[in-house]
Order: structure tokens, then C-alpha cells, then sequence
């Protein structure tokens, strides 16, 4: 299943703040690429549990520094 999840690229994808419910369960996630979705702040805080989670790219996305910050 989704539990074994460790890369996930969702560059250019219609995926929002909501539809990351789904990936802050993949537990294992390493690297998850959300470029240019509709993703923000409010979404990058669901994923605060990731705690394998080593690479986040969140270019031409609405997320901020304090966003990222959340995630520390």
C-alpha cells in the first residue's frame, strides 16, 4: 500500500492542501515533490508527522518560509 511510499512527484498536479491528507500518511516518504501545485501552507502542516521526509520541493507553490518553518 501507500505505507510503503518512499518518493512521491506530484510536480504540476492538480493536487491542493486538501488532497496532502493522503500523503501525510505515507509514513516512509523521503522525498515528495509538490512544484507548481496548488499546495500552501495549510497543506505543508499536515505533513508535519513525515519525519523521514528529506527533500520537499515546493517551488512555484503558495508556501512560505513560515510554512516550511512548520516542518522543522
Amino acid at each position: 500500500g501507500l505505507d510503503q511510499l518512499v518518493d512521491l512527484h506530484l510536480r504540476k498536479s492538480t493536487v491542493t492542501d486538501a488532497g496532502l491528507d493522503a500523503v501525510a500518511a505515507c509514513n516512509r516518504l523521503r522525498a515528495l515533490t509538490v512544484e507548481s501545485a496548488k499546495v500552501g501552507d495549510t497543506g505543508l502542516a499536515k505533513l508535519h508527522a513525515l519525519t523521514a521526509l528529506e527533500l520537499l520541493d515546493v517551488r512555484g507553490t503558495t508556501a512560505t518560509v513560515s510554512g516550511i518553518d512548520q516542518l522543522a
